[in-house]
């Protein structure tokens, strides 16, 4: 069998085609004309549009979705097999998932929910993401490189400072209010989308325009089109973003106060008073010997992600380190079999921190019951079968 896979810089694209090579799936590289594949972009159609269409593959796979893939799959009677880890998935025709040769796998139930509402479409499946644990396991951990790494508290990612505060001041009352009620109400709750009914309608758009037309913040966040009108799925994500920046400062600040914690970001103007900032790190060598090397690892997942487990725990976990994470209902089954530790609040969070790093054999433990479910129910030679299977290829 033959696959046409499409490159780009997604952080599970390089344990992808390992795992292809392992099962000894013949494989062509679509490359991404741009960092993330842009389907506007004349060069990518034409170079899509050449592969698939001169070359008789048995399916065409991406790490998330495109419509232009899934359009030019149809047309030419190619298998589509698109794998999500971004959630919300970005679908904006669900008319395209009506189509036979589409098939979609998506982390996070809830997000699937949305989208069989939607389309209608029975070709969408609910799959975990993977890690490579047998590739973070062949890693060599020198002494120098032990006291370079060690801390009690590790937190790797990004701090999403952006625009909400400066956008938002602009609005009048009612609109501000609004959006600050439903800002504090997501703040305070996990594994429910509060902002998504209410922020997603045209007529809202509409009306907070006006008011955004001169505003510097709304520009350089690229939420306002040519005419001024405001991108309303981009200003939830800023929400979102911005939620998650509040959490993360906080608790990170909150912790620093009395353990040792570490933050790899690429926003070096963070202020963290005792936090120590480090430069952002290579995900594939250097990220899992922090991972192993730390007492502790934090997972403080941006809200849009409702229920499905992200690639940063499972990388934790493959790594053979302890997680501590904020509640995602499907890692609650993890959570429930001894593999992590969740928490719902800032101060519970900090509670369970301050046991943890005071119990090193019960933390040892789960971290180590972790490792082995990696292992066992993580592989992504797995998560390809499965997605073969239910196109109906044979390999």
């Amino acid at each position: 069998m033959k696959i046409l896979l499409l490159r780009w810089n997604a952080y599970n694209q390089y344990d992808i085609e390992l795992a292809l090579k392992n099962m000894g799936i013949y494989f062509d590289i679509l490359q991404s004309t741009e960092a993330t594949p842009n389907e506007t972009d004349e060069r990518f159609i034409k170079l899509a549009s050449d592969q698939i269409f001169k070359q008789k593959y048995d399916a065409v796979l991406s790490v998330n979705y495109y419509e232009l893939l899934s359009k030019l799959c149809h047309e030419s009677g190619t298998v589509y097999l698109s794998w999500a880890y971004d959630s919300p998935l970005n679908i904006y025709d669900f008319k395209l998932l009506e189509y036979p040769t589409t098939y979609i796998f998506h982390f996070d139930k809830t997000d699937i929910d949305r989208l069989v509402t939607s389309s209608g479409s029975k070709q969408i499946y609910h799959l975990p993401l993977a890690v490579n644990v047998r590739r973070i396991d062949s890693y060599y951990i020198s002494s120098h490189q032990r006291s370079l790494y060690k801390s009690d508290i590790t937190f790797i990612g990004n701090l999403y400072k952006n625009s909400y505060n400066e956008i938002v001041s602009l609005l009048p009352d009612y609109f501000r209010g609004f959006f600050n009620s439903l800002y504090d109400l997501q703040m305070s709750t996990y594994g429910i989308d509060f902002l998504t009914p209410y922020v997603l309608s045209p007529d809202l758009g509409n009306a907070i325009s006006p008011y955004l037309t001169n505003s510097d913040g709304a520009r350089k966040e690229g939420l306002l089109s040519g005419d001024g009108q405001i991108n309303i799925r981009m200003f939830r994500n800023i929400i979102y973003k911005n939620i998650a920046h509040n959490e993360r400062v906080v608790l990170l600040e909150l912790l620093s106060r009395y353990y040792s914690v570490k933050l790899y970001t690429k926003d070096r103007s963070a202020i963290l008073k005792n936090v120590t900032i480090c430069d952002s790190v290579d995900w594939k060598e250097i990220m899992p010997r922090i991972f192993k090397v730390s007492k502790l690892n934090l997972n403080i997942s941006i809200r849009r992600i409702l229920s499905g487990i992200p690639q940063r725990c499972l990388d934790i976990m493959g790594a053979g380190g302890f997680l501590l994470s904020n509640y995602q209902s499907e890692l609650k089954e993890l959570e429930d079999s001894g593999a992590c530790i969740l928490y719902q609040s800032i101060e519970e969070a900090f509670d369970k921190a301050s046991f943890y790093l005071k119990h090193g054999e019960e933390r040892q433990r789960i971290a180590e019951t972790a490792h082995q479910i990696m292992i066992d129910k993580f592989r992504y030679e797995d998560r390809i079968a499965f997605m073969l299977e239910k196109a109906g290829i044979s390999y």
